[in-house]
């Protein structure tokens, strides 16, 4: 419900409104029954030019920035604010004393509660912003390392710098700032390639379910099966496209070729699905245990323990192997089932990970796939620990994280209030975002190493405040363009990849 609540918010429009009583910060909390689940909301309202008032509001625990708000109305008491995109409304009353707003947000026929409270009545005006200082896009400059191409299998002559940037990790966590962009995924098949073939890497993951990527493990290996059926069966689109089987395809090749003798291997760390992973336990438990695999109502946690107690029987029947597989697809069902919001969510992911890192030779090297979110490892206030943070804990500087952003162009993403896909396009980025920063450069295409910026000067204090970015979800409107959150840009990643200029991925095609 939360989320469906954030995504109903974010198709907005400014409206000027005719009364500046509601100048101020407004926090509203919300609560849902269903599931006990909690959001707040923080609301800005704004003198226009014109005298009126415009309005946005911020998630942060979904690190939505900055999206403007609709018709916003003041009549005696009574408070209106429209978002007649998604034929959703809030109405409330504002208090005599003018430090609360009690009403209902409405959507398709639910009403929800909701209460607005005073913060403040000073609000900085975004009109007051200012731009990066100069010296900041000079240093982007001479910091860069200008990129060729996106386009994988182009060689590796502008990449050699590459190798000294990762020096001696293990883990390598490629971001994206779109779930839908091309650019963004061809360069993370040019990353791969580079560090499979001239870094010696051999795992690669991504953002997607462990249990039914084994069987697309399965065909980079041995060649078994559809990679378009495999790939459609990982449950996402944002990782169906034919870039991203293009790199399948590729590493398909490559452990094809008798000259390689250390396969890369393809697995999923997320857990969203249980179907598959519950399916397996099963079938091992009727395997080494028919009583147990007839017991049915048993609690997820209370099938690992059983897996866990048994472990010297069941393997002994079986395999260790064997048992550590059956185990995990266990885990992943307690995952989903104990998965509350997209905390939990990514402090799994990174377990997960280390799962897979774990059944490997000591050393094994890992290509994570992510979104920006996922693979950041900055304390950004008010949001859930991102899987980087976690990872970092667990892995120190044998990590590094690289994110991405680009300043105009489309993308592929779902559209709101259904599954179907569309494309989208941006218009160049604000100049006083990280995206409008890094455009500046007037490089079309390079990556920068920020665990190189100067820890004094003006470089050093631009960095150390958060900065806007633009970062598009799974689910996005035209409507949402302005729309950034805010990040500490070193403390999140070590790395950035910049795209000028971006285009839509595309869907799959045999």
């Amino acid at each position: 419900m939360r989320r469906l609540l954030a995504v109903a918010l974010l198709c907005c429009a400014p409206v000027l409104a005719q009364n500046n009583a509601l100048r101020g910060q407004w926090k509203a909390r919300l609560e849902f029954a269903k599931d006990g689940d909690t959001t707040e909301m923080v609301f800005q309202f704004l003198a226009a030019a014109d005298g009126g008032i415009e309005g946005t509001f911020r998630i942060p625990q979904l690190g939505i920035e900055d999206v403007p708000v609709t018709a916003i109305s003041l009549e005696g008491s009574q408070v209106r604010m429209q978002l007649r995109s998604l034929q959703t409304e809030f109405q409330g009353t504002l208090g005599a004393d003018g430090s609360e707003i009690t009403g209902k947000l409405t959507r398709g026929g639910q009403n929800i509660p909701m209460r607005l409270a005073l913060v403040k009545r000073a609000v900085e005006s975004r009109a007051e912003t200012k731009a990066a200082p100069k010296e900041v896009v000079d240093w982007f400059r001479r910091g860069a390392v200008p990129l060729l191409t996106a386009e994988p299998s182009h060689g590796f002559d502008d990449m050699r710098p590459v190798r000294e940037i990762v020096g001696k990790a293990r883990i390598v966590a490629l971001g994206e700032a779109t779930h839908g962009t091309r650019e963004f995924f061809q360069l993370k098949h040019r990353l791969l390639e580079f560090l499979v073939t001239e870094m010696g890497f051999t795992v690669f993951a991504l953002e997607a379910n462990w249990p039914e990527s084994l069987a697309l493990n399965d065909y980079v290996l041995t060649g078994k099966g559809d990679p378009v059926e495999l790939l459609a069966g990982l449950h996402f689109w944002t990782c169906n496209s034919q870039e991203v089987l293009d790199m399948v395809r590729w590493m398909r090749r490559y452990n094809a070729d008798a000259a390689h003798t250390n396969k890369v291997k393809f697995f999923g760390f997320d857990m969203q699905f249980t179907e598959v992973a519950a399916s397996n336990v099963a079938a091992f438990l009727r395997r080494v245990d028919p009583d147990a695999a007839g017991r049915t109502g048993l609690k997820p946690a209370e099938v690992v323990a059983n897996l866990d107690r048994n472990h010297e029987r069941y393997a002994a029947i079986t395999s260790d192997g064997e048992w550590r597989v059956a185990r995990q697809n266990a885990v992943v069902v307690r995952q989903a089932a104990e998965m509350a919001g997209s905390a939990a969510r990514d402090r799994f992911m990174a377990d997960n990970v280390k799962w897979i890192l774990d059944q490997e030779p000591a050393g094994t090297k890992i290509v994570l796939w992510a979104h920006n979110g996922h693979v950041h490892t900055g304390p950004n206030a008010g949001e859930p620990v991102p899987m980087g943070s976690h990872l970092r804990r667990m892995y120190g500087d044998e990590l590094v994280t690289l994110g991405f952003a680009f300043n105009r162009g489309s993308f592929r993403a779902s559209v709101v209030g259904g599954r179907r896909l569309d494309d989208f396009t941006m218009r160049p980025a604000a100049p006083d975002s990280l995206d409008g920063v890094l455009a500046s450069t007037g490089l079309p295409l390079f990556l920068v190493d920020l665990r190189k910026a100067p820890q004094s000067g003006p470089v050093a204090a631009w960095l150390a405040q958060d900065q806007r970015s633009r970062q598009v979800g799974s689910i996005y409107s035209d409507d949402w363009e302005r729309t950034y959150r805010r990040l500490h840009v070193t403390q999140s990643f070590d790395l950035l990849l910049f795209v000028e200029r971006t285009s839509a991925a595309r869907p799959v095609v045999r």
